[in-house]
């Protein structure tokens, strides 16, 4: 299923439930970068938060997680169907990376 609209990725600089969140206009994969704002947590109402400027770290950040993920996947399969278990490990390795994103 591929992503259109806008959604809301590269959280950073969380404390217990709130953090900075930066809205992508996403077209399978995140475009531009729309707002920043500081995330509160949620109501009935939708999102409790304000706008701040954009934050280049959330932005950074939202982008090398999409595009690490994917690259990862997509080497450690092509490297499974031709049995190079070296870019299999690079694969891996750039999931670890991707994952490190999210305490770092």
């Amino acid at each position: 299923m591929i992503h259109i609209g806008i959604i809301s990725i590269g959280k950073v600089d969380a404390i217990n439930n709130e953090s900075i969140q930066t809205k992508f206009f996403v077209l399978g994969m995140p475009l531009i970068p729309i707002e920043s704002f500081y995330f509160m947590g949620y109501s009935p109402q939708g999102i409790l938060g304000f706008p701040i400027p954009l934050h280049l770290k959330s932005i950074v950040l939202g982008y090398i997680r999409w595009w690490a993920s994917i690259a990862s996947l997509t080497l450690i399969i092509i490297a499974y169907a031709l049995e190079q278990y070296i870019l299999m490990a690079l694969g891996f390795f750039g999931i670890i990376l991707f994952l490190s994103t999210f305490w770092f």
